[in-house]
């Protein structure tokens, strides 16, 4: 059964997110130094009995050189979805735009001459939609979401809507609501966590900044976030 729903987590060429979800595995892996006195994967599995928990299965041949350690192995294809295959119901394409970008321009100085990093760049992302932005290094990518986050402004002329209102292009001009709404997950978290502050200061500060969570119902957050990755 883990083999099966592991293959069902495996994005295939082709699929289309809007034609069918991927299954999911739920639940977590045994803790280290956990005792573990039937199968392991027992408490994740849609199939598992008591038998499960308590007997360890023994290692059972297949033939044509296939194993599997499952007592119940040839009910293994008929493993119930964790997550269901319908796709709810997405809004329609006539939406107006959650996040609209006309015209986005940024030039930087180079040894005296100017680099535009940013040439009219347009964008309409619609409710439920998600844009991959691909290009080689030093194409811009970083510098536009820089732009749309208001961390450096762009070049007159653009501009950026957010759910129909216009945003200032400097973070400190726009409101506590825009800048919420608006934000970016680093993908290296060497440079993206500061290493001189505690993981509770790191997270708290966004939950104060972003969810507005303070007294006991941000240390209850904290605690909740920190056992759900088991960190």
């Amino acid at each position: 059964p883990y083999t099966v729903a592991l293959l069902r987590c495996l994005p295939r060429g082709g699929q289309r997110k809007d034609q069918g979800r991927l299954d999911t595995i739920p639940g977590f892996l045994p803790g280290i130094g956990a005792t573990i006195t039937g199968c392991a994967f027992a408490d994740r599995c849609a199939l598992a009995t008591e038998r499960c928990r308590a007997e360890p299965p023994p290692l059972y041949d297949l033939g044509e050189g296939r194993l599997s350690r499952c007592h119940y192995h040839d009910n293994a294809q008929s493993l119930p979805r964790a997550t269901p295959a319908e796709i709810p119901a997405v809004a329609p394409k006539q939406a107006p735009p959650v996040l609209q970008v006309e015209g986005l321009n940024k030039t930087y100085a180079s040894h005296g001459r100017p680099l535009r990093a940013v040439k009219d760049v347009s964008v309409s992302l619609r409710p439920g939609e998600t844009l991959g932005l691909v290009g080689e290094s030093g194409s811009g990518k970083t510098t536009f979401a820089r732009l749309l986050l208001g961390l450096v402004p762009p070049d007159d002329g653009g501009s950026i809507e957010l759910e129909g209102k216009k945003l200032a292009p400097r973070l400190a001009s726009r409101s506590e609501d825009q800048v919420k709404a608006v934000q970016i997950v680093f993908q290296n978290p060497d440079s993206a966590l500061n290493r001189s502050h505690s993981i509770r200061h790191i997270l708290s500060r966004a939950l104060k900044r972003l969810g507005g969570l303070t007294g006991k119902k941000l240390d209850a957050r904290l605690e909740e976030l920190v056992r759900s990755v088991r960190l």
